[in-house]
């Protein structure tokens, strides 16, 4: 089975795309270690098969504080995919999408997103549907909503963002 590695960017809320990462994302060992204090990003392997393809998703999972801000740009370089997320019970974590886009589209270029709304089960929600369609189409984005409790979709984000990749790469190197 031939085998591909690709780049992910995971940026967003940091409470509810931790919850999201720890359920669906297997750690590797040789990945334990704990960087983020220093650099801001923590370390994920992702394996999703793809038809006769194993692809290796290295997934960056930036934290969103300011004092690393800093550091951002230079870590998002050689994504071929970003998963962002927001939490609909959040209207801080929906406001700040567009920063996120921003430093992806601002050095990297028009890679795919995926925009994950994470849902609540709160009563009082801010964030509305016509915002959210409104950002997906402003910015071309792909979206998706799931829970962490329920895990409704999550095997598809990452089968979708692998896919997404793929053909970036493909694009990059001139086979499409």
């Amino acid at each position: 089975m031939k085998r591909e590695i690709v780049k992910i960017l995971v940026l967003g809320e940091d409470r509810i795309k931790k919850e999201f990462l720890k359920v669906h994302v297997e750690i590797e060992p040789s990945l334990v270690v704990d960087h983020s204090l220093i650099t801001g990003v923590y370390f994920h392997i992702k394996h999703v098969e793809l038809e006769n393809l194993k692809v290796s998703l290295q997934v960056w999972d930036f934290a969103a504080g300011d004092r690393f801000k800093y550091l951002h740009r230079g870590y998002v370089k050689g994504a071929l995919g970003a998963l962002i997320f927001f939490d609909f019970a959040n209207r801080q974590s929906f406001d700040n999408l567009t920063e996120w886009i921003n430093l992806i589209r601002n050095n990297v270029g028009q890679i795919p997103i995926i925009l994950i709304g994470i849902k609540s089960h709160s009563e009082s929600l801010p964030v509305s549907q016509k915002e959210i369609e409104s950002l997906i189409s402003d910015f071309d984005l792909n979206y998706f909503e799931t829970s962490v409790i329920s895990k409704e979709d999550a095997s598809n984000i990452f089968y979708r963002i692998a896919s997404m990749a793929l053909y970036e790469k493909s694009k990059r190197q001139g086979n499409y």
